[in-house]
């Protein structure tokens, strides 16, 4: 019997938060925003998040 090797899959990445500059663990490499700030108000309603009031 061939032995199977085992896979371990990573469960995340560290990654900087767009909005609040801090680290957090990101489940997929699209993930670029932490929970934290997707539960604001201005995530939510799409309001400008950028510094300034910039808009992307």
């Amino acid at each position: 019997m061939a032995s199977q090797a085992k896979t371990t899959k990573t469960h995340g990445k560290k990654r900087t938060c767009l909005m609040c500059r801090k680290t957090f663990l990101s489940e997929w490499p699209g993930e670029r925003i932490c929970p934290q700030c997707k539960r604001k108000h201005s995530w939510r309603e799409g309001d400008s998040w950028l510094p300034g009031g910039r808009s992307a």
